[in-house]
């Protein structure tokens, strides 16, 4: 019958190695020899660490020339062993394993057992301290990470980001910076892929909290670390629904697009925008940037004026959209070609309309249409309600809208004059 040890194994050790040394505990086992079992198991367990030690940078803080003996020793088949059980124990200058210091206490209470085996002492050992062990394996070893080394990095970075163990929001910097020490070059796109794994959400414990994520990648770019930024930015870009999240957040980080033509145009046209989203900041950013090829500008513009919806954009975007004709485009579908009859383009549109209408004068398209539209029984309710606080907040609006309707010979629409908390005339 198989054991549920065997399982594990095969599942969890790392090295040829290792697999044959926990074999040979669960034969020997299986025959009742428990002194050989818990013997074996104990140094396929040192097998284990040893190759984590050895696949390990030096930790911070623990001088080099006592990390390169570590090494050496741990290469030395008469050493290894007791080297492995050293570095568990130590604690000064800097302890190797970042774990609690029961775990500590434990790893020697089972060396003593494993030393009762190997020098047949007078201690019994029976079939409970061999399956006692192999649970302490199958709930601990992955715990025992080596200080400074991949793997340690992703349990600081999840236990950051735990609010049990840490305050919320607080800084990721110190723990970003120890990425060049802890991480290869070689294995850095690895290690933002199992960042992205590991990362729990509160909210949702199967899924990734994304904005956890695009702290770590903001930390990671502050820290100006050039491999490790181009490594990140080339993650991203295979990764773009972390990539929008953190330009959304971020826009400053459009850089990250730079010589990736393809991947702009499909940020404007089809990433961007999707949902209830108010993705002008990102726009303006690709522009502000040049990452939109001049002749695409006109394009673009046509085409976000479609799609964009939201509050509109800040003081610095409105200056970038003004310079591309945004709101020319947008007064032009909006009043010249009518598109606020479409109660849905209307609608997602009113706070965009109103600040195009509260900063733009009265052209006679825009009164015409207005004096049109909102004297029908149908129209848009949200943008009847923004041009109403617009010419509520603006007499000289007002007055502009007054004459062009006396020398057009008809009268203001009283929807968009009315006092504010009236009822809408059929607002759709």
């Amino acid at each position: 019958m198989k054991l549920p040890f065997e399982t594990w194994v095969r599942e969890h050790s790392p090295t040829h190695e290792a697999r044959v040394a926990f074999n040979e505990a669960v034969s020997t086992y299986k025959t009742g020899a428990y002194r050989a079992a818990l013997v074996f198991s104990y140094v396929g367990m040192g097998l284990c660490l040893r190759l984590r030690l050895l696949s390990a940078t030096c930790p911070t803080g623990l001088p080099q020339g006592q990390w390169n003996e570590i090494q050496r020793n741990l290469n030395d088949e008469s050493k290894w062993d007791a080297t492995v059980f050293d570095c568990t124990q130590m604690r000064a200058p800097k302890d190797v394993f970042f774990v609690e210091e029961d775990l500590r206490v434990q790893m020697k209470y089972w060396k003593d057992r494993r030393n009762d085996c190997a020098h047949f002492k007078s201690n019994e050992i029976g079939a409970p301290h061999v399956e006692a062990f192999w649970m302490f394996l199958q709930s601990n070893l992955g715990r025992w990470v080596p200080n400074g080394s991949e793997e340690d990095l992703l349990n600081r970075m999840v236990r950051h980001f735990d609010p049990n163990i840490t305050p919320q929001g607080a800084d990721v910097t110190p723990i970003v910076k120890m990425i060049p020490q802890a991480v290869p070059q070689t294995s850095l796109r690895s290690f933002f892929v199992q960042l992205t794994k590991r990362l729990p959400d509160d909210e949702d414990p199967f899924g990734t909290n994304i904005d956890n994520i695009v702290s770590v990648f903001d930390a990671v770019f502050k820290t100006q670390d050039q491999i490790i930024s181009d490594h990140a930015s080339a993650f991203l870009r295979d990764n773009q629904e972390i990539l929008l999240h953190l330009l959304r957040k971020l826009p400053i980080y459009c850089a990250i697009l730079r010589a990736q033509p393809e991947l702009v145009r499909r940020m404007w046209r089809e990433l961007l925008f999707d949902g209830w989203t108010d993705d002008t900041p990102v726009f303006a950013a690709l522009l502000r940037n040049g990452l939109i090829p001049d002749e695409q500008i006109e394009e673009s513009v046509s085409w976000v004026v479609e799609k964009a919806r939201g509050e509109g954009p800040t003081a610095m975007d409105n200056q970038t959209l003004e310079r591309v004709g945004f709101w020319d485009v947008l007064q032009r579908r909006a009043f010249a070609e009518k598109a606020i009859e479409d109660f849905t383009w209307a609608n997602n549109k009113a706070p965009m309309i109103a600040r195009l209408l509260k900063d733009r004068p009265l052209d006679p398209t825009t009164t015409s249409t207005i004096l049109e539209l909102f004297s029908k029984h149908n129209h848009s309710w949200a943008v009847c309600d923004v041009l109403r606080k617009v010419l509520s907040d603006n007499p000289s609006k007002r007055t502009q809208l007054e004459e062009a309707a006396t020398e057009a010979m008809v009268e203001i629409p009283c929807c968009i004059v009315r006092e504010p908390g009236a009822a809408h005339i059929n607002g759709v």
